[in-house]
């Protein structure tokens, strides 16, 4: 009997140094996941507050994702473009000016009125504002455009508390247009939009409703999806992977109040159905920024009349390095939908 009492004992003893066992480890289980929690809670929300919330890493964020860090050559290549564009700016006056969209943002903007009836309406790149260079302009004033440059939402002056990477700003460019054709009775716009920019223009264009005034776009270097970008993007320039960095930024965006989701940023066919104007696609086959099979993407799923042109190229290098092509094909482009 006093062997089988020590037997239990040295049993009951063993159930009970398990069951302590288990609490331990699900305890240390328990603090190994709520560490992993906040510190993806952290990553999303450090990367939510760096590309899409509105604050001061918002303007110096180009910084962190490089990208449109040029070569000598490359600088050589865009410096009479630059040249050019800076003795125009000089020696013209900007008026500066507002606009307001559907939610009550005031958008800003700095207008180069030249005296004629029609404009460009510039959608720059992500952080960029109405000061990036617009090399394009002297061509366009050339040929009798005056040059509305804009800052997107969320940008510099403008208003807005959140960055949407085209989907939001879709209704900006409604409130630019509206500007434009209602205030200063432009009878002719040409949408010009890069990166985002050029995102903003497409998803516009989709809605269908489209103010008369607007003949074309021209869109140089589209996204399909901002998810597709965000990948490539963790992982060219801050060599992560997607799993879980990814992921932990758009259950940010999905949970915040940014009014979108990640899903909602992407142009998909569904989403460019409703699209009449013609478009001009430009990309650089050697983009390392916007890579060009995200833009042809793009282009495939555009319904309404379409042209691209492309050139081995990186981002931002196509104007300077197909300057006589571009401008002859935008010349034809301008006769044919402008008066």
């Amino acid at each position: 009997m006093k062997q089988m009492s020590a037997s239990a004992a040295n049993k009951k003893r063993s159930v009970s140094i398990f069951r302590q066992g288990l609490i331990t480890a699900l305890i240390l289980v328990g603090l190994i996941l709520a560490f992993l929690f906040l510190w993806l809670y952290q990553i999303g929300t450090g990367y939510f507050g760096s590309y899409i919330d509105r604050n001061e890493q918002i303007n110096s964020v180009m910084s962190l994702n490089g990208g449109l860090n040029y070569t000598d050559e490359e600088a050589q290549t865009l410096a009479p473009l630059q040249a050019s564009w800076d003795d125009f700016c000089n020696s013209n006056l900007a008026e500066e000016v507002w606009t307001v969209s559907s939610d009550g943002s005031h958008l800003h903007g700095k207008l180069y009125n030249q005296g004629f009836c029609r404009t460009v309406l510039v959608l720059p790149r992500y952080n960029a504002t109405e000061e990036s260079d617009f090399l394009y302009g002297n061509y366009f004033v050339s040929t009798g455009f005056n040059l509305l440059l804009t800052t997107p939402r969320a940008h510099g002056q403008s208003e807005g508390a959140y960055c949407g990477f085209g989907y939001l700003e879709k209704e900006d460019v409604d409130a630019w247009v509206s500007f434009l054709a209602n205030e200063l009775g432009c009878g002719e716009i040409i949408l010009y939009g890069e990166g985002m920019g050029a995102n903003s223009a497409l998803f516009y264009a989709g809605q269908g409703l489209i103010d008369p005034s607007v003949r074309f776009l021209i869109v140089e270097s589209p996204y399909l999806s901002l998810k597709e970008q965000a990948v490539y993007t963790l992982q060219t320039v801050h060599e992560v992977p997607y799993i879980p960095f990814g992921l932990a930024i758009a259950w940010t965006l999905n949970h915040s109040d940014a009014g979108y989701q990640l899903s909602d940023v992407q142009l998909q066919a569904s989403t460019l159905s409703g699209a009449t104007l013609p478009a001009l696609f430009l990309w650089g086959d050697a983009d390392d920024y916007i890579p060009s099979e995200f833009s042809q993407s793009v282009y495939e799923n555009y319904p309404a009349e379409k042209q691209f042109i492309s050139s081995n190229c990186r981002h931002g290098l196509l104007y300077s390095e197909e300057q006589a092509l571009l401008e002859r094909e935008l010349n034809s482009w301008i006769q044919r939908y402008c008066t």
